[in-house]
């Protein structure tokens, strides 16, 4: 039994792509409010603390009253409007270090914290002058607590007031982690309702590209009659009346007409195919060995060499006819671009994940050729519609998605005088598991 999955290959990678997007897009803003929301916190938290320190320099080592507060100077002169109360004072839980001009600890005051030992603050006050750089750095954090540096300019000696924040940061902490969690929670949500909703949203792009992939089928196959009754006619012509310029042109475009309809039908069916193609066990080096042959022959009307480098023995789960046509397009791309007397080589190597076919030619590159956009449909290098190495500039794009249909890549680029095409083939694919009635 063959299980279909509904809407087509296209559509369904459309619909992922856009699942994806809103879930990156989604956890991006909700990241970005939790960091706006977590500096602004850690910004006031900080004033605070420094609002604090300030205070108690002024004071005289200690927490001022709130009577005090209001009536005092340190209202005029605090720099941060403090959330002081009747409480701060006893809430508040510091230690002051006190250090002679040579940086010596001479004394300290911990009756306003029970957690610190004076062995404790004074190695703390090591850290802190250890660490700063300037005398213009007079706050900062050592573990969880602010501290604030107050210099005596009259006799160098200075002393430092150090602050517990520990509730503080624990509270920064907890609120960043339910603010993370809550966007994530936030965002699958979004994206589960998003992806519920997304087949509804793409069924109008689905039914536009199946009738974009309806109508060139059926207008190559609509083409294809009378492009056959003009070439029989033309044929006829030559027949009664001999072959002449005109006839020879009619002949000849059409015959280019229908391969370009066969390619746009080939393209049209891959497109069709997705990745959903028949896979099965293949000698990828007899593969390539095979369809470089028959273009011996044309490399020797051009006097050039084919090289083959080829490791023996590379077995791969691939489709055989879409391999074939891929090696075929890189070859027939070779002899057809180059130059008189130069030089073909044919690569094959293999690693545990992937199979590299590489096929170089010497040619004239031209000056600014973009390398990408050779793989795009109708791009022609030259720039023309008519070149005289005929083609349509379809073939890469099947050899392109190929290599993506089976699990690789593809590019070009230029190396040593020529260039230098390298697809790639998954080692990995495995055929599906049939499924039984």
């Amino acid at each position: 039994m063959e299980v279909h999955k509904k809407g087509g290959p296209f559509m369904h990678k459309l619909s992922q792509k856009m699942i994806r997007i809103t879930f990156f897009s989604v956890i991006s803003v909700f990241l970005v409010i939790a960091l706006l929301v977590y500096t602004v916190l850690s910004s006031y938290n900080m004033a605070q603390e420094d609002g604090m320190t300030k205070l108690i320099s002024l004071n005289n080592g200690e927490v001022p009253q709130m009577q005090e507060y209001k009536n005092s100077k340190y209202l005029k002169n605090s720099l941060f409007q403090i959330d002081l109360d009747e409480e701060s004072s006893y809430r508040t839980r510091y230690f002051i270090v006190y250090l002679d001009s040579n940086k010596k600890t001479v004394d300290t005051n911990i009756k306003h914290i029970a957690s610190v030992t004076v062995g404790e603050a004074s190695n703390l006050a090591k850290q802190v002058l250890s660490k700063i750089s300037s005398k213009r750095n007079t706050t900062g954090y050592v573990k969880d607590y602010r501290y604030r540096i107050v210099r005596n300019e009259t006799n160098q000696s200075l002393y430092i007031i150090f602050m517990d924040c520990s509730q503080t940061l624990l509270f920064q902490h907890t609120i960043m982690l339910v603010l993370m969690f809550t966007a994530l929670c936030f965002t699958l949500l979004i994206t589960l309702v998003f992806a519920l909703f997304s087949k509804k949203a793409m069924e109008p792009f689905e039914e536009n590209t199946k009738r974009q992939k309806q109508f060139i089928t059926d207008a190559s196959h609509e083409l294809k009659t009378p492009l056959s009754i003009i070439s029989a006619n033309a044929q006829v012509l030559e027949y009664k009346t001999g072959q002449n310029d005109w006839t020879k042109n009619i002949v000849t475009q059409t015959q280019r007409m229908g391969s370009l309809i066969n390619e746009l039908l080939v393209l049209s069916k891959l497109d069709e195919m997705g990745s959903d193609i028949l896979l099965e066990q293949i000698d990828v080096s007899e593969l390539l060995h095979e369809g470089v042959e028959p273009f011996q022959e044309v490399a020797e009307e051009k006097n050039v060499t084919i090289t083959e480098q080829i490791d023996s023995n590379i077995t791969l789960y691939a489709n055989r006819d879409a391999l074939s046509k891929l090696i075929s397009i890189l070859t027939e791309n070779a002899t057809k671009y180059v130059t008189e007397g130069g030089e073909i080589v044919t690569s094959l190597s293999a690693t545990k994940r992937y199979a590299t076919i590489s096929i170089h030619n010497t040619a004239t590159i031209a000056e600014g050729l973009d390398y990408e956009r050779l793989f795009d449909r109708f791009y022609r290098p030259d720039g023309s519609r008519t070149s005289s190495t005929g083609g349509h500039g379809i073939g890469l794009s099947i050899a392109k998605k190929i290599a993506n249909q089976m699990g690789g890549t593809i590019e070009a680029k230029p190396e040593k005088d020529g260039i230098t095409f390298i697809a790639t083939i998954s080692a990995t694919m495995k055929p599906p598991k049939k499924v039984k009635k």
